[in-house]
């Protein structure tokens, strides 16, 4: 579904003393709250999360409603920052999209950032005067190439930032951030700014903190952002944690097994770790690093607080590890973990299944044939012990699998929206409707 912004000879823009980010940037107006004109905003974080992509989602949102922006590059050509733009604004009408970059303006010309005060200087008195002005700046980057001791630099920055807020320019400033997560350069520049923003990165998703707002409170919950189409940076369905419940079975104790993972972003400032009390800590993170490891998961909890727990009286033993192990991906991939499934394997350091002890193999077998077992289970083993139970019986089904990758497969996705349906269906089909390919038929004749 494509969205519609009216042309610039039909927009007439309302004067106002806000900056508003409506439409697909709503979240993002939702999270700084009011956004006065003047605002000076600075957004950090680690090469190729996506800050240039999220910032030119803020001009382009502004465009659509008729307003000019100038985006300022430090780092890359014109020409690229358009390519990206026209990724960022394809799913708009044509019409509209043409629009939106008559309304944005960028500018790569600037050798010298100490230049930035008399550029802006001489660009806003020349808009004002002769056009429309403009309502919001972009300077993607604030410390492209300046040292964080280059203190004179720094103030010429500082200088162009009272300048913006003297003339009511809303500034967006993209930077970097240094390794701990903390905005590179002096801490002047922390203060100097009305919002800091930062953007994280965990797999494929995104996550923005605001950590300072003097229009409004501060964010405390991260906002989890994913990359639509490689394009856009737009909010996760899966917005914050997700608990994970994973069945399992001991001899003498089901259907009491059972373990809980909860994987959720720590506080802003602290470390990932993994909390477990009451259960073997080394144990339980050797077998999260070994998932860690596997290049095939992508899975990277190292920022990440690991909550594990396991319910009931049950002492943890290693036959735990494969309810463990899909709960940790459950939980992190926003997955559902089927109900009736019950999970039972050792794993090794290349996480495939061990076979189970004979005890506990032994109990299973019991339990599924005195119906200690609810009609309609699916047992999950290593293959090895699936030869020994059989298929299962009285309403009891057991599937075995050499190791976690093929178990994960068993994990039900979540569901699609009618939206992504109809665009899958579409990928899968190829070509458009019989009738649009009738009419193409015929154009080909007649040519």
């Amino acid at each position: 579904m494509r969205t519609s912004v009216r042309p610039k000879n039909q927009v007439n823009p309302t004067l106002c003393n806000e900056l508003v980010l409506g439409g697909e940037m709503g979240w993002f107006q939702t999270a700084l709250g009011t956004i006065p004109n003047g605002t000076i905003a600075f957004l950090a974080g680690r090469p190729g999360c996506g800050k240039s992509t999220l910032a030119l989602q803020a001009v382009a949102e502004t465009a659509s409603q008729g307003r000019k922006s100038l985006v300022i590059l430090t780092e890359q050509s014109r020409e690229r920052a358009e390519s990206r733009l026209d990724q960022v604004i394809r799913h708009r009408l044509k019409r509209d999209q043409k629009a939106i970059r008559k309304l944005i303006h960028f500018e790569d010309s600037m050798g010298d950032i100490s230049f930035l005060p008399d550029y802006l200087l001489r660009r806003i008195s020349h808009e004002t005067h002769t056009g429309q002005p403009y309502e919001m700046v972009v300077l993607d980057s604030v410390n492209s190439g300046v040292p964080g001791a280059a203190s004179k630099v720094y103030k010429k920055i500082f200088d162009a930032f009272g300048l913006l807020r003297g003339a009511g320019v809303t500034l967006l400033g993209v930077g970097q951030a240094t390794k701990d997560g903390k905005p590179a350069g002096p801490n002047s520049l922390a203060h100097e700014t009305d919002v800091n923003m930062l953007l994280s990165t965990a797999w494929h998703h995104r996550y923005l903190t605001v950590t300072k707002n003097r229009n409004g409170a501060a964010l405390g919950e991260p906002i989890c952002l994913e990359m639509s189409d490689g394009a856009r940076l737009l909010p996760s369905p899966h917005q914050g944690a997700m608990a994970a419940t994973v069945s399992s079975f001991l001899p003498g104790d089901y259907p009491e097994v059972q373990m809980q993972i909860a994987i959720s972003l720590p506080p802003y400032g602290e470390s990932g770790r993994v909390l477990c009390p009451g259960l073997p800590r080394l144990q339980i993170t050797q077998l999260i690093d070994s998932l860690q490891r596997s290049p095939e998961l992508e899975i990277n909890l190292g920022s990440f607080v690991t909550n594990v727990q396991l319910t009931g009286e049950s002492t943890f033993r290693k036959a735990l590890h494969l309810p463990l192990a899909v709960g940790v991906a459950g939980s992190f991939c926003q997955k559902l973990i089927p109900e009736n499934f019950v999970w039972l394997g050792e794993l090794d350091l290349n996480l495939g299944l061990r076979p189970l002890p004979e005890s506990v193999c032994t109990s299973l077998g019991t339990a599924i044939e005195s119906d200690a077992l609810p009609s309609g289970t699916t047992v999950v083993v290593p293959t090895q012990d699936a030869h020994a139970l059989g298929v299962g019986g009285r309403g009891v089904r057991v599937i075995g699998v050499p190791n976690l990758h093929e178990a994960l497969a068993l994990i039900e996705p979540p569901k699609t929206t009618k939206r992504a349906s109809r665009k899958c269906k579409t990928a899968k089909g190829g070509g458009g409707s019989p009738r649009s390919s009738r009419a193409k038929k015929t154009s080909r004749n007649r040519g």
